[in-house]
C-alpha cells in the first residue's frame, strides 16, 4: 500500500468513527427516553390477569383440600409413625396436620424423631403440624 492508500482509508476510518460516535450517541439518548417512559408509567393489570389469578388461588386451594382428605395409610409414614398417628384417631391428612408437636411427644414409642419424621412428610406435601386448616383453606360446605 501506498501513503495515499494509508491516508484515504484513514480518512474513510475516521468518518465511520464518527458516524458510530453519533450512532451511539443517538442510541443512548433513545435508551433513556424509553426509560424514563417505562418508570413514568403506572402498573395496572388488566381483567383477565386478575381473573387467572383467582383462577389459580381457587384450583391450588381445591388441589390442598383434596390432599388433606388423602388418607394416612397413602403416605410413606415410618411404620412407628403411622401407629401413634392410628392410636390417635387420625384418618387423614387432615386430622394430622391439626396435631401439635407436644401431642404426639406425649404418646408412648414417639419421640423427636417420629416428630421429626411426620413434620418433614407434610413439608413435602405443603403443610406443617399445629396448622389450622379450616381457617388457612376455607371449606365450602
Amino acid at each position: 500500500m501506498t501513503e495515499k492508500d494509508l491516508q484515504k482509508e484513514n480518512t474513510e476510518l475516521k468518518k465511520r468513527n464518527e458516524w458510530l460516535e453519533s450512532e451511539c450517541a443517538r442510541l443512548k439518548l433513545e435508551v433513556y427516553k424509553l426509560q424514563n417512559e417505562v418508570y413514568s408509567m403506572k402498573y395496572t393489570p388488566d381483567k383477565t390477569e386478575t381473573k387467572l389469578k383467582k383462577e389459580n388461588a381457587s384450583a391450588e386451594r381445591e388441589y390442598y383440600l383434596k390432599k388433606l382428605d388423602t388418607r394416612i395409610s397413602d403416605f410413606p409414614f415410618p411404620a412407628r409413625a403411622k401407629n401413634i398417628l392410628l392410636s390417635l384417631e387420625c384418618e387423614t391428612l387432615r386430622d394430622v396436620v391439626k396435631l401439635q408437636p407436644r401431642d404426639l411427644l406425649k404418646r408412648v414409642n414417639c419421640g423427636r424423631g417420629t416428630v421429626n419424621d411426620i413434620e418433614s412428610i407434610l413439608r413435602t406435601e405443603g403443610f406443617e403440624l399445629g396448622m389450622d386448616v379450616d381457617k388457612i383453606f376455607k371449606k365450602k360446605k
